[in-house]
């Protein structure tokens, strides 16, 4: 799992995102259509029903009282809690549920739910037996009443109701409800009424972080469940869902939080129905990481229940996350991974077609198809499934048998398109599905298709809400690069408005700042990394987002050169030294500080700053063959679907060459092929003290090969991309309002176009 930044999005950018599309198939991809022959996948097929299986759906507040709009989805939580001690049937987990009650038109699934809704949803779960009902104010309680149905006939069954005049003693009455319902008597010893908890404001708490969590709205799912908790420090339920939360951290210390709630949930939980208390086991070993643990958790649930979304998605993730090597007895050199990979791809891809909302598992597909490496193996493809065998760290030859096999057979590109795939079937499966447009709009950009991926971003609308910083990145990244910087502007500037605007945060922006000319936010970031070290460390970091931009400050060779020297010796070679510089030698090409005098030498094997060397020893020969190096170099591995940047430090190289065709050239190969592939997401630039993405690079190369355009004569093209770093600009600081004022004029000089 990842860290999912929590957002709130204003309104304001609602109206700017609802552009539809005209001229598009059902999948939102540009016509001829596919037509009946087509491979993909119908529209989802409802399950069987299955005549023991029974789902609860949201019981309808009758007199309106919006003190009790609570029991609404604790119906479906409290019922279903109780009924599932019945180990003789199976009941649809309340998660499932919500899931469900979601895909309704929103003015049904906001109001009591009719007959025919709770029909509808039965059968999209395979249920035979449903249970819905209402509740009415009674003094301080509710009177609560069930109404059981068989789903294949509609008929109704049964009418139980129970009832409390007193607020406390709601949670206990479904205890009793259960049983009605069911009409059997409860299993020996079981604690029907008991859900870990007396306090009334514990699990309304605990009921709304659920809810949270559900969206993916983090930070108000960790606000409830710390209320929660306040109310009933042995909650354990509050405790399970808190371990869940934290695993969607990256920060060690939330780890170590997320298992200590997890064995919390274990020590008070052990009243609980025996689903919950496998759920806990399972939060107990994945906080743990105990992978092989979890997957055996999934496996039992999934052979219990084959439409259980949560024993897929853990047997997912354990698949995923397990990299521990199984090596063989006989041969100490053929070994196999633990996790398997095709494994977790299946069963995110079953979690998606039972719950088409869950934009997290197709993330975790997206995460494997554009992986090169897992450990030191390299990630190959054989026919239609990834083939990654593990190999011992020292074993040379393995490694570039891999190497060499993963550069002939491309494996990028069949896995992009796969992924593509996947999402294709998503939206054919259920074409209202926002998460499956994102996904799709994913895939594309992975695939470098920002034809797809633009077909995708007109079709989905953003909501209000802290749920959906991930998808409003990606639309923040096709619209820059579809040269509609207003809207990505519009689009940032609501996820920083949402957001304290402090170091940490402006950290985890990365270098998103500087694509739209914010220095100074990035600064903020930089000068706090550096503030943690030493003082050059933070006089050196000013420099580095204009390094990136391609508009170096003065004194830069100076305090590059004071900053590499203040680097204590015995924690760092010369070679590690040089390399704690890379952002400012290689994308900002110069000659070195005194201090970086062992650059010139040419036994050093940084072999990716050649061009910074040549350029230190003031020798072309070297520096244009540095160029063609890595000109070539950017070409083969786009082609290959990776994520390259070379392009940018030879076209730099070429202008120090003064060949300004050759330097258009590989700006227009950046501009038109390698900035396609660079998620806005993908930090690969690290100097091991900030990190940064590729974000500042597009307006960057945009100017370049609009100067250069201009300077050959080129004036439509000069004009275009001209104009595309105005729009991403035309909102930067004071410091680039100097540049942003020559664009300005070279932009009017060329008048409209002809």
């Amino acid at each position: 799992m990842r860290t999912v930044l929590r957002h709130v999005v204003g309104s304001a950018l609602i109206a700017a995102c609802t552009a539809s599309a005209n001229a598009q198939c059902p999948d939102g991809t540009p016509p001829p259509c596919r037509g009946a022959g087509s491979t993909m996948i119908a529209r989802r097929i409802n399950p069987a029903l299955n005549p023991r299986a029974w789902i609860v759906v949201p019981f309808g507040n009758i007199t309106k009282s919006p003190d009790l709009d609570w029991l609404r989805d604790a119906s479906v939580n409290l019922l279903t809690l109780d009924m599932s001690r019945w180990t003789d049937v199976n009941v649809i987990p309340d998660k499932r549920v919500s899931d469900l009650v979601r895909e309704l038109p929103a003015n049904r699934s906001a109001n009591a739910l009719t007959l025919n809704d709770g029909i509808a949803i039965a059968r999209r779960a395979g249920a035979g037996m449903l249970v819905m009902g209402d509740f009415f104010r009674l003094g301080q309680g509710a009177r609560v009443v069930a109404n059981v149905f068989e789903v294949r006939t509609g008929l109704k069954l049964r009418t139980v109701t129970e009832q409390s005049t007193e607020r406390d003693s709601l949670l206990s009455s479904f205890g009793q409800l259960a049983r009605a319902v069911l009409a059997v008597s409860p299993p020996v010893d079981a604690k029907t009424g008991d859900v870990g908890t007396l306090s009334l404001d514990a699990y309304q708490a605990y009921l709304l972080g659920v809810k949270a969590f559900n969206r993916f709205d983090l930070g108000e799912a960790r606000k409830q469940l710390t209320v929660a908790l306040k109310f009933d420090s042995t909650f354990a339920l509050a405790h399970l869902q808190f371990s869940i939360l934290l695993e969607w951290g990256e920060l060690s210390a939330e780890r170590a939080q997320a298992k200590s709630h997890a064995l919390a949930a274990r020590r008070f939980g052990t009243a609980l129905p025996r689903r919950e208390r496998t759920l806990i086991d399972a939060g107990v070993a994945h906080a743990s990481e105990d992978y092989a643990r979890v997957c055996t958790i999934a496996r039992s649930l999934i052979a219990q229940d084959s439409l259980d979304i949560q024993g897929h998605f853990l047997l997912g993730e354990c698949s995923f996350h397990d990299d521990g090597v199984q090596w063989s007895a006989a041969d100490s050199t053929v070994g196999q991974f633990r996790g398997n990979w095709n494994t977790a791809i299946r069963s995110f891809e079953r979690v998606i077609e039972l719950d088409p909302t869950y934009l997290g598992a197709f993330e975790h597909v997206i995460q494997m198809l554009q992986r090169t490496r897992r450990g030191s193996s390299w990630v190959l493809r054989s026919s239609d499934t990834l083939d990654i065998v593990p190999i011992h760290d020292g074993d040379t030859l393995a490694l570039r048998s891999q190497r060499e096999r993963f550069a002939k057979e491309k494996p990028l590109i069949a896995s992009h398109d796969l992924a593509v795939q996947i999402a294709r079937r998503w939206v054919d499966a259920d074409p209202n599905s926002q998460s499956a447009r994102f996904g799709l709009m994913t895939a594309a950009l992975m695939r470098g298709d920002l034809t797809m991926a633009d077909t995708q971003l007109q079709r989905v609308t953003p909501r209000v809400g802290g749920d959906n910083t991930m998808q409003l990145r990606m639309m923040m990244e096709v619209a820059a690069k579809r040269g509609r910087g207003t809207l990505a502007r519009a689009i940032f500037d609501s996820l920083v408005k949402s957001a304290p605007d402090n170091p940490a945060n402006a950290l985890n922006r990365g270098s998103i700042d500087l694509m739209f000319g914010r220095l100074a936010r990035y600064d903020v970031a930089a000068a706090a990394a550096g503030a943690r070290i030493r003082p050059e460390v933070t006089v050196y970091l000013r420099h580095v987002g204009r390094a990136l931009l391609g508009l170096p400050r003065d004194g830069l060779a100076r305090d590059e050169a004071a900053f590499v020297a203040s680097i204590p010796v015995a924690a760092c070679n010369d070679e590690c030294r040089v390399y704690r510089a890379n952002v400012t030698l290689n994308y900002s090409l110069h000659v070195p500080g005194v201090a970086l005098a062992s650059l010139v030498a040419r036994d050093s094997t940084v072999a990716w700053i050649d061009a910074a060397r040549a350029l230190a020893a003031r020798d072309t020969a070297q520096l244009r063959r540095a160029a063609i190096f890595l000109d070539t170099t950017a070409r083969s591995r786009t082609s290959r679907a990776e994520i390259e940047a070379n392009s940018v430090i030879a076209a730099d190289a070429y202008l120090a060459l003064g060949d300004s065709t050759a330097a258009l050239r590989t700006a227009r190969f950046f501009v038109d092929s390698s900035m396609a592939f660079m998620n806005i997401a993908s930090f690969f630039i690290n100097n091991g003290l900030v990190t940064a993405n590729g974000a500042p690079l597009w307006p960057r190369m945009m100017l370049m090969r609009a100067d250069l355009a201009l300077a050959a004569g080129q004036r439509d093209e000069a004009r275009v991309w001209y104009g595309r770093v105005l729009d991403l600009w035309v909102e930067a600081d004071a410091e680039l309002q100097p540049t942003v004022a020559r664009i300005r004029a070279s932009f009017a000089a060329l008048g409209p176009p002809k």
